[in-house]
């Protein structure tokens, strides 16, 4: 079978944008049909008071209004701390990485394997222990926030493969913006809910009334019947809303996880169990969230038309061609295994070669195999942000199997990740030296420890060890939030420079530590003419890094930034490193596109002698990493 396609992820993020808007204007007609049936209704119940009924339809308008900004604005409150919120809004349970329980073991091993071979932060992860049904989500405003949550018959009924297909699914929410579409969706259509509250609430007041003459409490009744009439209309217009932008999703969110694993058989045979055991939700409230789920966990009175997701039968035939006219031979079982034969008879070598990749030795082996094999030029590299293959789940899985166990240790030990940052920015400058007495006596201590062990892993070992942490940097308390910054910037600024990977570092401790408001864009977007000076920064500092002719090499990055004034190369390398950290803040402004470009001329003066070398290539990613564009770790030609 060939290999799925799916979306470019800077188009899927314009997608995405495109879909938010239609989402305003979906629920602005919502809005307005509501409030224009409870004007009519309340013109209605009070046509015998004294009341004009411009004042009832105004009156009518102003409390509809509010009632569902409201709402909406308490809902979007609860969620301000990201997929944690939902997570744990849902009934969710934390993970914690060092668990020893079997099943939950091999989650958190799968989705690190995810995070690391995809150059995303790893993301928190929950279990709902109360839900029997094979189900999963994705939750957050961005993916330095998200939380990854299974359910616990997923756990008890998947195998490996299938685990690590739906949690594959989940990431292509992750990368492509969807997850933040998803948690604004349960903010905004919260307000819409709200009304059959109010009407119900309307009600009840009305069992004060019972025996008195009361011309207002009768209006009130009819008002508050209507209010739940118009509500559950309202939710009906919701539950539309959701299918329709959930669905189309779902599909490709199934081809991405084929894609990243190259497995087909993983997603699908989970679909299968689905189909034929449950993916049902049984916590109460959980239907708003119906559209975030790995598959429909609800039953809808309409059927088909208020689905959130597309058959799974439907949803098997996309990965797995095939499968709809045999299941409708009755022989659905049959065709997953006969696939399943096919799969074995086809990778008989794997075993050996999962075995090979044990230790740090492998995860050694497994680079330079694949720094001979491919050299890794500009368009592999802007091509592979938002997706990943088997091979790079091979070298992630090799590299969490290369860590030394103090130092695994350490990144999923809220105590001790603070440490592991420090270590990873500490690189025997003597003036870095002079700064650790600063630092608690403890964690200085233990810095020291941890740095002597990270120096003999590799290059390319860096970025995703200090991603593994950013789960444990957001647990930490305020004060502890504020020492980690205060100490990680003095470090990085100790010798008078921020290295791109300090840099990289510092942005992954800021998000993770600030929350999810914080890590969102500031600012409107940003197009490539409003920020000339920044890009001519960055360029200059790729140019340089690359220690050969920086003129060259920044003359090559001219076409690959159309439709704006020429740039120059500025020859002051320290100038550009002190405006270095200005810069890359900024350009996290860029649009989609004009971050696309940017990273494609970057990757170009990378490449501009052939291929990209490992440390030109981890400034890439390092960049990539700062504007929120998960890039994979790259391999070039050349030795590390």
């Amino acid at each position: 079978m060939s290999a799925p396609r799916t979306m470019d992820f800077f188009a899927h993020q314009d997608a995405t944008k495109r879909a938010t808007r239609r989402l305003v204007v979906l629920f602005a007609i919502s809005v307005a049909c509501i409030v224009a049936g409870v004007s009519a209704v309340a013109v209605a119940a009070f046509s015998s008071s004294h009341v004009s009924k411009l004042e009832v339809v105004i009156g009518a308008a102003a409390v509809t209004l509010a009632v569902i900004a409201i709402g909406s604005l308490a809902r979007m409150a609860q969620l301000r701390h990201g997929g944690a919120a939902v997570a744990q809004m849902l009934g969710g349970r934390e993970v914690d990485p060092g668990t020893r329980d079997a099943s939950e073991r091999r989650f958190v091993n799968v989705v690190e394997e995810m995070a690391i071979a995809s150059g995303t932060p790893v993301p928190r992860m929950f279990v709902l222990d109360e839900e029997g049904g094979i189900n999963a989500f994705a939750a957050g405003w961005n993916a330095r926030d998200a939380a990854v949550a299974v359910t616990r018959g997923a756990l008890e009924q998947l195998d490996r493969d299938e685990l690590q297909g739906v949690v594959a699914h989940e990431f292509s929410h992750v990368f492509h913006g969807d997850m933040r579409l998803n948690t604004r969706l349960i903010g905004v259509l919260a307000g819409i809910v709200c009304l059959v509250s109010i009407g119900e609430v309307l009600l009840r007041s009305m069992r004060h009334s019972r025996g008195r003459k009361n011309d207002g409490a009768a209006a009130i009744a009819i008002l508050g019947i209507a209010l739940m009439a118009i509500g559950s209309i309202g939710a009906f217009f919701a539950g539309l809303i959701k299918a329709a932008v959930s669905r189309q999703r779902e599909y490709l969110a199934d081809s991405s996880a084929v894609a990243y694993t190259r497995n087909p058989l993983g997603i699908g045979r989970a679909l299968w169990r689905i189909g034929k055991s449950s993916g049902s939700i049984q916590r109460a409230g959980a239907r708003e969230a119906s559209h975030m789920f790995f598959a429909d966990g609800f039953t809808h009175w309409l059927g088909s038309l208020g689905a959130t997701h597309p058959p799974v039968a439907q949803r098997i035939e996309r990965v797995m061609p095939g499968y709809l006219a045999a299941n409708a031979r009755g022989a659905g079982s049959e065709f997953l295994a006969a696939k399943e034969a096919e799969a074995k008879s086809a990778n008989v070598a794997a075993p050996a070669s999962a075995a090979a990749f044990a230790g740090a030795a492998g995860f050694a082996g497994a680079e330079q195999t694949r720094t001979r094999n491919r050299a890794v030029g500009a368009n592999d590299a802007v091509s592979s942000v938002g997706s990943f293959d088997a091979a790079a789940i091979d070298s992630a899985r090799a590299l969490l199997a290369s860590l030394p166990l103090d130092v695994a240790a350490a990144a999923h030990d809220a105590r001790r990740a603070p440490a592991l940052l420090l270590a990873l920015a500490f690189d025997r400058d003597p003036k870095q030296t002079a700064q650790l007495p600063v630092l608690d006596e403890a964690t200085a201590h233990d810095a020291r420890n941890l740095a002597a062990q990270v120096r003999s892993l590799p290059m390319t070992a860096r970025l995703p060890l200090a991603e593994l942490c950013a789960p444990r940097i957001a647990t930490l308390d305020e004060q502890g939030r504020e020492a980690l910054l205060r100490e990680l910037r003095a470090l990085a600024h100790a010798d008078g420079e921020v290295t791109a990977f300090e840099m990289a570092l510092l942005f992954l401790a800021e998000r993770s530590a600030a929350g999810p408001h914080a890590q969102r864009t500031s600012g409107r977007m940003l197009h490539l003419g409003a920020a000339l000076s920044e890009i001519e920064t960055v360029l200059s500092w790729m140019a340089h890094a690359g220690g050969g002719d920086a003129a060259a090499a920044f003359q090559r990055s001219r076409d690959a930034l159309p439709g704006i004034p020429p740039l120059q190369l500025q020859p002051d390398i320290a100038r550009v490193r002190a405006d270095a950290e200005h810069s890359v803040a900024r350009l996290d402004r860029l649009a989609p596109q004009g971050k696309r470009l940017l990273l494609h001329a970057l990757a170009t003066i990378a490449a501009h002698d052939g291929a990209i070398a490992p440390a030109e290539g981890e400034l890439l990613r390092a960049l990539a990493a700062c504007w929120g564009c998960p890039m994979p770790p790259l391999w070039s030609g050349r030795d590390n």
